[in-house]
């Protein structure tokens, strides 16, 4: 039976029902514990999405090892107060109350939880798979962000997910498109309208700017402006493979201040620092498999929440 280790960026699953939930489109949902009501909306309907996944890779007769990552308040909002300024949905104490009582059940239930101060889910992802990729025959990523498609090879895949996809509607399962070695340069060209070769996300970043993230990259520097950079670095003959490290990228940028100019190589530089995931070391704990159906029913059954136990 071929491994497979889910790594998962819990905060999107949250995230994704917050705005339905306040605007009351989500039916509400509760249950009576010790003698208290308990609104178990805000817990339920992430960990439905989350079970979903196991059960998917386990319907394909997979071994799933799941690793969940959750994010603290990052260090980069110290270096660059613009950074994600455009996330609205900000949390309050209800939300912070759901999320760690996601995050005791699932421990509860058996999977592995990931979370460091000052480090951002991405951060701890890529420790995950700096550490543990041989550990398993594959290791799928489910997560929103492009960034992390700087780690796709032959045993690192994506589960991509896009608000307003072309999921079917209430599918949220179908919102994600996979995305591998084979299909990343077809899926991101279309999508940033430019040549994008694979393991130049990065490079692609630094120079451009992640509207998502509110980095900006160089002024002015658009899809047009990188497929001329790339016409010019295929003239030169440049590895791309080796720049799936921020330190390689910061390299090429450096290198290439007669063709980008200064000013140019600073703004890139600035940005790179944004988007590179910090070195961090979330645990010595080795993701396991560890969950069972026995311990699902233990903690999902204390907030009554049958449909999950299976």
């Amino acid at each position: 039976m071929r491994r497979v280790h889910l790594i998962i960026d819990f905060q999107y699953l949250y995230h994704r029902h917050i705005y339905s939930i306040n605007a009351g489109r989500k039916r509400r949902l509760s249950c009576m514990v010790d003698g208290v009501e308990v609104d178990t909306t805000r817990i339920y309907y992430p960990l439905k999405d989350f079970e979903s996944f196991r059960r998917y890779w386990e319907s394909l007769g997979k071994e799933v090892t799941i690793s969940v990552c959750f994010d603290s308040k990052s260090d980069r909002k110290e270096a660059d107060e613009d950074y994600k300024s455009n996330r609205g949905g900000r949390f309050d104490s209800v939300d912070f109350e759901a999320i760690n009582t996601i995050r005791e059940l699932m421990s509860e239930a058996g999977y592995n939880i990931y979370k460091e101060d000052g480090k951002e889910a991405d951060d701890l992802i890529a420790d995950l798979i700096k550490r543990y990729e041989n550990d398993f025959d594959f290791t799928v990523i489910y997560t929103p962000d492009s960034d992390m498609m700087c780690y796709l090879s032959e045993k690192v895949g994506i589960m991509r997910y896009k608000t307003g996809g072309n999921g079917k509607k209430g599918d949220f399962s179908s919102s994600h498109t996979p995305v591998s070695i084979n299909n990343f340069a077809e899926y991101m060209s279309a999508e940033l309208k430019c040549d994008i070769r694979l393991n130049t996300i990065i490079l692609y970043k630094a120079l451009c700017g992640d509207k998502s993230d509110c980095i900006k990259g160089v002024k002015g520097f658009g899809p047009k402006a990188f497929d001329k950079f790339m016409s010019h670095l295929d003239e030169k003959g440049t590895d791309y493979e080796v720049l799936v490290q921020p330190s390689e990228v910061k390299k090429l940028i450096l290198d290439e201040v007669d063709y980008l100019g200064e000013s140019a190589v600073e703004q890139a530089l600035n940005a790179l620092e944004l988007i590179e995931c910090s070195p961090v070391t979330v645990t010595e704990s080795r993701p396991i498999k560890n969950d069972s159906l026995e311990k699902r029913e233990k903690a999902y059954m204390k907030y009554i929440m049958k449909s999950l136990v299976n």
